[in-house]
């Protein structure tokens, strides 16, 4: 990016990188930004104070700025909160600006000294939303990444499902594609969100660029989701993955046809392939690695700590997380995972930026309290809702007759068409007809598998199917479900029969 200030020399700023200018004091600066091709990213005049002081200028409000404290020579360091902010322009006083804070510095017997240091967050899109505040914030980080981040980031995919959620997905994908009309995730979330006839010509013009370059794969493989029929568009994925055997999104494609027979080793080989691919693929294909591995408990697949991404990262931290560590809120998850429902809610609390999480998957819990479901039933519809807490949300409107309109919604913003799968499976599951909802655990990824299985149990209980126990507590991690029972832990024999057939 080059940022131009007044009359100042253009500064070349790279993401996640400070940069340092020195500017007079004057009443109103001019600022304006552009990428390094010249396109125009934001223009704005600023008002300075009369004094010398210092401002970061968080271009586009891109990036989650906050403060902290080192303590140096104190026995026991205060806990002090700081600024946590996506503000695109703030003054801020501090010792060290973006650069780590020294290990010791020189201090009198006796005396204490402490330091502020300011930095970037640096965390996966999920973590800066929760953590985040203030709405209009909110809405700010997830349009300025949605139109700016690199189609090969690992991030797009989930800055575009956000885009979605604030009702911006289709402004984003136009800016995208008039930036760069040959924006494989733009291009291909403009297949996922069209309906009738523009859906028709947005494949008319997908097909169309691949008769103009007939060697490109990327364009094979988004013509070829344009097929309606399932059993059509798998095989012409296969022969384009025979044709392209390197490229991640034909190698991706294959490997999700493979999900849906259950066909595991498979699916993982071509996910491999994917990996070494396009990054803007990594989160979800290291993802599905790391969820077949949990499924199978085989490590010969490929071994976890290859499998690296913010969010399971994320998922890492929760894991390993301890009582010991009085900062980490995230033992919350470990307490709920042992059936420790109250405990866990109430060791959340100390954190909102949790809390609520927490709350609502306690609230569908085997064995919740009164008290942790009325203080769910409290919560706002709208507030405290992700991936990880939409599904158990459905389900516990369902279970207590709450409308289920709200949460739909939610779900429709996010994942688009697929909110209508999930009302044909609560219709389903209600009407006792398991083999036509069991179909509908298919779609998707293979966190949707284990999403879809939870919300058949948790409307079945004990009726559920063995093999959705199975994946409700498998193919998700220890902070996208509730407690499910001491059942769920034993080797059921269905799933031992499972294990027999996929141990290789």
């Amino acid at each position: 990016m080059i940022v131009y200030v007044n009359n100042k020399a253009p500064i070349s700023v790279t993401k996640g990188i400070a940069k340092e200018l020195i500017i007079d004091i004057e009443p109103e600066i001019n600022i304006r930004t552009t990428t390094t091709k010249g396109e125009l990213i934001e223009t704005f005049k600023q008002e300075l104070d009369k004094h010398s002081k210092t401002y970061i200028y968080n271009i586009a409000n891109s990036a989650l700025i906050y403060t902290w404290v080192v303590y140096y020579n104190h026995p026991k360091p205060p806990k002090e909160h700081g600024l946590v902010t996506a503000k695109r322009w703030f003054e801020i006083k501090a010792d060290y600006y973006f650069v780590p804070p020294p290990e010791s510095v020189k201090v009198y017997s006796g005396e204490a000294q402490k330091r502020v240091v300011v930095d970037e967050l640096k965390s996966s899109p999920e973590q800066l939303v929760n953590i985040i505040d203030n709405d209009e914030d909110i809405e700010k980080i997830i349009k300025t990444h949605a139109i700016w981040e690199s189609p090969s980031s690992p991030n797009i995919i989930t800055w575009l499902n956000y885009s979605a959620r604030i009702n911006y997905l289709k402004e984003a994908i136009d800016k995208r594609l008039q930036l760069d009309p040959f924006d494989i995730p733009a291009l291909r979330y403009q297949q996922d969100f069209a309906t009738g006839l523009e859906k028709v010509r947005v494949c008319e013009e997908l097909r169309k660029l691949l008769q103009k370059y007939p060697k490109n794969p990327n364009f094979y493989y988004l013509s070829c989701r344009c097929i309606e029929n399932e059993a059509k568009r798998d095989s012409a994925f296969m022969e384009g993955y025979k044709k392209w055997p390197y490229n991640a999104w034909l190698s991706n494609a294959v490997g999700y046809s493979y999900l849906q027979k259950e066909n595991w080793k498979e699916a993982a080989s071509c996910f491999v392939t994917a990996s070494e691919g396009d990054q803007a693929l990594q989160p979800l294909i290291v993802d599905n690695l790391k969820r077949i591995n949990q499924l199978l408990g085989n490590k010969n697949l490929i071994d976890d700590k290859e499998l690296q991404s913010n969010y399971l990262s994320f998922v890492d931290d929760v894991e390993n997380s301890t009582l010991s560590d009085p900062n980490n809120v995230y033992y919350a998850y470990k307490l709920l995972e042992k059936g420790e429902i109250d405990d866990a809610v109430n060791y959340a609390q100390s954190d909102t930026n949790i809390s609520g999480y927490v709350l609502r998957l306690a609230a569908v819990s085997k064995g919740a309290s009164k008290s942790v479901i009325n203080k769910a039933k409290a919560l706002s519809n709208s507030s405290y809702i992700n991936r990880s807490t939409i599904i158990p949300a459905i389900a516990f409107a369902s279970r207590n007759n709450l409308p289920l309109t709200d949460f739909l919604d939610a779900y429709r913003n996010q994942f688009g068409t697929l909110a209508d799968s999930v009302s044909k499976f609560i219709d389903l599951v209600k009407r006792n007809n398991i083999n036509e909802a069991e179909k509908l655990t298919n779609i998707g990824d293979l966190r949707n598998k284990g999403e879809m299985s939870l919300l058949g149990v948790l409307l079945l209980g004990n009726k559920a199917p063995e093999k959705w126990k199975l994946y409700a507590d498998k193919l998700l991690y220890i902070c996208e479900k509730p407690y499910l029972g001491s059942e769920t832990k034993t080797i059921m024999a269905w799933e031992k029969e499972f294990k027999k057939k996929y141990s290789y």
